[in-house]
């Protein structure tokens, strides 16, 4: 899984890592290509993988981990912001919700990002994308990478399950169409865009319409 992230990283310009929160893989095909026509006009590479484990927590590790080895029964880990900040880029981490929810506070540190912003209120996704458009554009002289995950689309959606389906694509693709909005006013930057996981915080009935432990991406610019 982590391949992902360092395959398609450009270490020649800016990057913005997202990972969107519950977007799975839906059974049905038609809301697979109304989700991926989203990005049309934009130049990308598109795609589904598989996850090891269906965590957020565990996505963002395995999507920002360079490289690792086993030595002496020790596991020796390499994350991307930390091999990029070595390469004179600014690192960023961005989360709209309290740095304690699943103990980001402690393993987002040790992946080596220079700065991380978090919102114990809670903030939209949408004054996410404006926050990281302004950044981007307060840095267009500087090499950035960029982390972001989002909240929008995170459970529990209250209602039966065709109410459930309409308020997660709601918010689903508003976040998507979001990021592609985004990635067209900096045409420079490199976005690589991934789901965390399938909706498994959903009635089952819900997560029954997805592939379990498979994820989209998506490759911009």
């Amino acid at each position: 899984t982590a391949t992902i992230t360092a395959r398609y990283i450009d270490s020649s310009k800016s990057n913005v890592v997202i990972l969107v929160e519950s977007w799975g893989v839906p059974l049905d095909s038609e809301s697979r290509q109304k989700t991926f026509q989203i990005f049309n006009d934009s130049p990308v590479i598109k795609g589904i993988h598989s996850r090891a484990y269906s965590r957020t927590r565990t996505a963002e590790r395995e999507d920002l981990l360079l490289s690792w080895s086993n030595q002496q029964k020790k596991r020796d880990s390499v994350f991307i912001p930390k091999a990029l900040s070595e390469q004179q880029f600014k690192t960023k981490f961005f989360f709209g919700g309290d740095s304690t929810v699943q103990n980001r506070e402690e393993y987002i540190r040790n992946m080596g990002f220079d700065e991380a912003f978090y919102y114990p209120s809670g903030a939209s996704d949408s004054l996410l994308l404006h926050v990281i458009d302004s950044t981007l554009t307060a840095f267009e002289d500087q090499k950035l990478l960029i982390a972001w995950t989002t909240r929008d689309t995170r459970f529990p959606i209250p209602g039966d399950v065709s109410t459930i389906e309409k308020v997660y694509y709601d918010k689903l693709w508003n976040t998507l169409k979001g990021i592609a909005a985004l990635a067209q006013n900096h045409p420079n930057v490199r976005f690589i865009v991934q789901g965390d996981h399938e909706p498994i915080l959903s009635p089952v009935a819900f997560q029954e319409r997805f592939y379990k432990r498979f994820v989209p991406f998506i490759i911009l610019n």
